[in-house]
């Protein structure tokens, strides 16, 4: 349907108009309040207008906001020295861009410089880029795909080197793979154990790991970085989203051998807001907050009440049928007899906003870090309510 606004907007528009946020709460312009628990668009994870995020931002842009690429300054090079050694990196290097996907982009890039040949691996369901041309579309001449959802079924006990579905792939062909730690569209997490096999035959043979962070980074799965759950350290790491708390800012991060080998070549890449002070700044910011606040620990224990109160209603009512997720990273599928869209409508009206995947019937949880205890208990009575008069129906 169109809209009398002049913006275009290129997803169904919701009638609720935002004139301001703070911390987990919008506010419409006659003052109703709606809790978040998007985080924006899974970006604001210290909560919306964060003042020590803003003032961070308003000191750097009395300094100087941007500058040439040939150039460097100071919160620049003090935030790639923090993501360097928070991601076990120290003599790596970053560089910083505005968007995820321009992130996950240029680390495919750089990969294909090292290893122009061969597949890039990720799992069936990976997002990876909205925009990205590396990744989208993904066609069977550079990209293999894995479904992953087999190794739910597969015994513990099982060896993945005797799997028919790895013995399928010829690793000697594989030159990067690229790891979402979790799906954000179904809120799974890959096989640890998959993991590991899968990031030693790419290893043992020259390949690049790639972890891409953008949504399960800075402590939206209740660790520093959703790969920590799987015990590896990848070669490079893309992040983005919380990186600015809702600024623009993303980042890849590269490894000592990494960076070495893209400084002595020939590659160049450049944009406008490429290292951007105004940018790093905010993101610095964004890192001291977390570290000082113990952000990523309360994520882990505040998600872990979380789905103790999401499994309360799974135990009460028969149409939720599973909860997923970790950390502040969650998901309640229902039963598919369920209009999924009313739903997320009567939340809506009762002061909730939450995210929804329709094709799988999955609504999805990803409050800022800072969301307190009231405000998800209240959010799960109001979901209750809803939930229980569709199931008498």
């Amino acid at each position: 349907m169109k809209s009398s606004s002049h913006v275009l907007n290129l997803h169904p528009i919701i009638d609720t108009e935002i004139s301001c946020a703070k911390n987990c709460y919008l506010y419409t312009p006659n003052e109703k309040k709606i809790v978040d628990f998007t985080s924006g668009i899974w970006c604001t994870a210290l909560g919306h207008s964060n003042e020590e995020v803003n003032t961070a931002m308003f000191n750097q842009s009395n300094k100087i906001s941007n500058i040439h690429y040939k150039l460097n300054s100071i919160p620049t090079e003090k935030l790639a020295t923090d993501l360097t050694f928070l991601v076990n990196h120290p003599m790596g290097k970053c560089i910083f861009l505005s968007s995820g996907s321009e992130a996950v982009e240029l680390s495919i890039r750089i990969a294909r410089m090292i290893r122009p040949q061969g597949l890039i691996l990720t799992f069936s369901g990976s997002f990876l880029s909205s925009h990205s041309f590396s990744t989208q579309p993904r066609t069977t001449s550079t990209w293999l795909e894995f479904d992953c959802s087999n190794c739910s079924k597969c015994p513990k006990s099982a060896e993945c080197a005797k799997c028919p579905f790895m013995n399928n792939i010829d690793f000697s062909n594989i030159s990067t793979f690229v790891l979402e730690s979790a799906l954000a569209k179904n809120i799974t997490f890959p096989n640890k154990k998959l993991v590991h096999f899968i990031v030693k035959k790419i290893k043992d043979n020259g390949g690049i790991v790639i972890a891409n962070e953008v949504t399960t980074g800075l402590g939206r799965t209740g660790e520093w970085f959703g790969y920590n759950h799987l015990g590896i350290i990848p070669d490079m790491i893309t992040l983005g989203k919380g990186l600015g708390n809702g600024y623009p800012i993303s980042s890849v991060i590269l490894s000592k051998e990494i960076s070495f080998k893209v400084e002595n070549s020939s590659f160049t890449y450049a944009q406008s807001h490429q290292n951007d002070p105004l940018g790093t700044a905010v993101g610095e910011s964004v890192i001291s907050i977390m570290t000082r606040d113990k952000l990523i620990e309360r994520s882990k224990t505040i998600g872990a009440f979380f789905i103790e109160e999401l499994n309360k209603l799974k135990n009460e009512l028969p149409i939720v049928k599973t909860i997923k997720g970790k950390g502040l990273f969650l998901g309640m599928e229902l039963d598919k007899v369920i209009q999924i869209d009313d739903i997320f409508n009567e939340m809506l009206q009762e002061g909730y906003f939450i995210g929804i995947n329709p094709k799988i019937n999955l609504l999805r949880f990803f409050p800022p870090l800072i969301i307190e205890k009231k405000d998800i208990t209240e959010m799960c009575t109001a979901l209750k309510s809803i939930l229980r008069k569709r199931q008498i129906n």
